[in-house]
């Protein structure tokens, strides 16, 4: 049942491109699919309450297999995944309705969808490690959507390659653990948990683990990629950059907390640098003009305070990161949306160009302070429940409660001021400077702002009933000992509502003092937070390629003499260590084994080699002693009935002759080398390699392997294979996709050199 919602998932991104001519409601058919597989999932977990498996047979052999599983944690990420799609493709299909290259929008959309329904769907850390990079590989596509664009496609190159460093990590940390436990399986993780923590390499694969889920949802120092990834269209900034996969890191961390959540890296690393990322994004909010910006480094800022309140990790905490991961969710996907609007009915998205919008767009004024009344954290919006947690959480611990609670405040001060910037400023302000008379949205594009708004303020009244079966169970996934509780807007006079009221009167102070406020952030941050982390990758990156060029030039400089000379020389002195490493088991050759007619055979081929190596003679003659060569080692093929073997060295002996007296006449002169200089050079490296190789092939002939292959090719290869020719069988079979892999380099050579001569032709 899950395999095959994914599939069909998956399968869905050609559907955009069935309902191509159907420009005017493309938007809308597509979000038929989020719906349908939104009903579907609600279904399933209903009629097995709450908990589903599924596993199919992947790679059997390596005891790998599909598993799926389905709880309250992946029910809850799901139904946001879902539910959220119906809405950006409703408010896509307004939004992109002037672009071209919709259907491919579309498909890359519905592609990433896919990537994350079965990225929290998985029931083992590898397939979720599949899941996770196609999610990245999404948001490269759709962030470089606007290809044209330079900070497109830096913007998106960027991400990737963030989000794919991160992705490594996590692999290296996923196999660290499973090789430790023996399994990739999640549910077995958890019931080894004990084990894990205790395991030799557990801290590494923390770090590593950290590290992935770091890259992914901007944490300090990662947290710069965000803010450039609004280069993609608005409807992607607000599924992927707000809702879906910058959470994804956040749902790793989940998963992964009933193993490590009690450990002092997980309580220390995850809290420290959660409330840095939320402070820092709030306060970059702050100095933005761009209505994006400001709403990306708000997400970054909220992104913090879930990554600070899982490292927490007890059940206040992780109850205020499920209603926290739902409340910004609601808020940050109608804000970035309410951005796409202002910015094409009005023409721009900066704040300072923008003002009095409520005379003109009424209906949209509503819904955005509607849901920026839920970022600053007022009631009665669902917001004022997430704030009121975070601050019931951060005081619950009190070897983290000093800086936790100053860092907490600070960041929600300057989110109410941010709030309260951003409507005074596009709204209420009633100077502006239009680029364009603003025209009102329609139906498509204030759907999904509007149901979103209406769910911030239904949920803020009505959280006991609405929410609280969810959350229990979600949180009783990280924390099954999670005794019941109470959601409400009143707790009464305590120190929580003490530190709400103080963020609201000091948030309100900074917005009546903000056009001296603004100046000094500005300056601020362009004095003395000096460092730009997005300008210092790009320059890492740069200084990267030129390490490279240089590395490529001295290592590529196109002499194939000592491309050769390097190989042998290395290889060489390996064989020489390996055999030295084992001079005891050297035994004389066994010369009973050899005849007259292989003696004579061994003679021509070695006289041969040594004619060859006169420098006096011309290529001719060279290429014809080396065929003959070759010819030599045929007839030694032969001779032990190795008869595709001296066919396959005839064939190939002579393509490389005739190949070469066609090409000599296109040569350059032949070098002679002084005996003083080149020669000796290639006698030491051919004696050093040569050597080895024969001293190899005596240790291998007098001292014969116990278990050889042969036996087991013998064996099977009837049996499993139907091929009476073991050497076919082995090309065909065993080694199929390392012929299927010869095969295709032949293939992409044959088509480099048609290409090749039909430039030469076309020139």
């Amino acid at each position: 049942m899950i395999l095959l919602g994914v599939l069909l998932a998956f399968f869905s991104c050609l559907l955009p491109f069935l309902f191509a001519k159907i420009k005017k409601i493309q938007g809308w058919l597509v979000a038929i699919v989020p719906a349908t597989l939104l009903i579907g999932y609600i279904t399933l977990v209903s009629d097995y309450e709450g908990v589903f498996t599924e596993s199919h047979s992947w790679l059997p052999m390596l005891g790998l297999d599909i598993n799926f599983y389905i709880d309250g944690l992946s029910s809850l990420f799901i139904y946001l995944i879902l539910g959220m799609g119906i809405y950006i493709f409703a408010y896509a299909n307004g939004y992109m309705k002037s672009y071209s290259g919709k259907s491919k929008f579309y498909c890359y959309l519905l592609l990433f969808m896919a990537a994350m329904l079965g990225l929290v769907s998985a029931g083992n850390m590898l397939l979720l490690f599949v899941f996770w990079e196609l999610t990245s590989i999404s948001s490269f596509l759709l962030i470089s959507f606007f290809h044209e664009k330079e900070s497109s496609r830096k913007s998106a190159l960027q991400a990737l390659l963030i989000t794919g460093i991160g992705g490594l990590s996590i692999l290296a940390g996923v196999i660290i653990i499973g090789v430790e436990v023996g399994s990739y399986e999640i549910q077995d993780w958890m019931n080894r948990a004990s084990d894990i923590v205790s395991g030799q390499y557990s801290t590494l694969a923390l770090i590593l683990i950290i590290v992935g889920a770091f890259t992914k949802s901007a944490q300090f120092p990662f947290h710069f990629w965000l803010p450039n990834a609004m280069a993609a269209p608005t409807p992607v900034s607000a599924y992927l950059h707000s809702a879906t996969m910058v959470k994804a890191g956040v749902f790793l961390l989940m998963r992964l907390g009933p193993i490590y959540g009690t450990t002092d890296l997980w309580q220390i690393v995850l809290p420290l640098c959660g409330s840095i990322t939320f402070l820092l994004g709030a306060f970059f909010a702050v100095v933005q003009t761009d209505l994006k910006r400001i709403f990306a480094y708000t997400t970054v800022s909220s992104l913090g305070v879930l990554v600070m309140l899982i490292g927490i990790f007890t059940d206040l905490s992780i109850r205020a990161a499920f209603m926290f991961l739902l409340v910004h969710s609601l808020y940050k996907g109608a804000l970035f949306m309410i951005a796409g609007i202002i910015d094409k009915k009005v023409g721009t998205r900066d704040i300072r160009l923008l003002g009095n919008l409520r005379t003109r767009m009424p209906l949209l004024t509503l819904v955005s302070v509607l849901v920026l009344t839920s970022m600053a954290g007022l009631p009665p919006l669902i917001g004022f429940l997430g704030k009121e947690m975070i601050y019931e959480a951060s005081l619950q611990i009190p070897e983290v409660a000093p800086y936790m609670r100053v860092f907490s405040v600070l960041g929600n001060v300057l989110m109410v001021f941010a709030s309260l910037y951003v409507a005074y400023m596009v709204f209420f302000r009633r100077q502006q400077q239009w680029p364009k008379e603003p025209s009102k949205a329609g139906l498509s594009m204030l759907f999904g702002p509007f149901f979103l708004a209406m769910l911030s303020l239904i949920l803020g009244l009505l959280p006991q009933s609405l929410l609280q079966p969810y959350l229990q169970a979600a949180i009783s996934v990280i924390r099954p000992e999670h005794l019941d509780f109470k959601i409400s807007l009143w707790h009464g006079f305590n120190q929580v509502l003490l530190l709400s009221v103080i963020t609201v009167v000091a948030g309100v102070v900074l917005f009546a003092f903000h056009r001296r406020v603004i100046p000094l952030f500005v300056n601020f941050y362009n004095y003395i937070v000096t460092f730009q982390f997005s300008a210092k990758f790009f320059e890492g990156i740069d200084r990267m390629i030129q390490l490279n060029v240089k590395k490529t030039r001295f290592v590529q400089h196109g002499y194939h003499r000592y491309y050769l000379a390097t190989i042998f020389l290395f290889a060489g002195a390996f064989l020489w260590y390996v055999i030295v490493q084992n001079w005891g088991q050297l035994s004389l050759v066994n010369f009973d084994a050899f005849t007259w007619a292989l003696a004579l055979i061994s003679v021509i081929v070695v006289t041969l080699s040594c004619l060859s190596m006169l420098s006096k003679m011309r290529r001719v003659s060279l290429i014809v002693i080396i065929g003959g060569v070759g010819y030599g080692i045929a007839a030694i093929y032969l001779y032990f009935g190795a008869i595709d073997l001296a066919i396959t060295q005839i064939l190939v002996d002579s393509l490389v002759v005739i190949l070469m007296m066609l090409v000599l006449p296109k040569l350059p002169k032949l070098v002679m080398y002084p005996l003083t200089n080149g020669v000796v050079k290639d006698i030491i490296i051919a004696g050093l390699f040569g050597s080895a190789m024969g001293v190899i092939a005596f240790m291998s002939s007098t001292n014969p392997a116990t278990n050889k292959i042969s036996a087991f090719f013998k064996e099977f290869s009837l049996s499993l294979a139907h091929g009476k020719n073991i050497v076919n069988v082995i090309l065909v079979d065993f080694r199929g996709i390392d012929t299927m892999g010869e095969i295709t380099v032949l293939v992409l050579a044959s088509l480099g050199i048609y290409s090749l001569l039909k430039i030469r032709k076309a020139g």
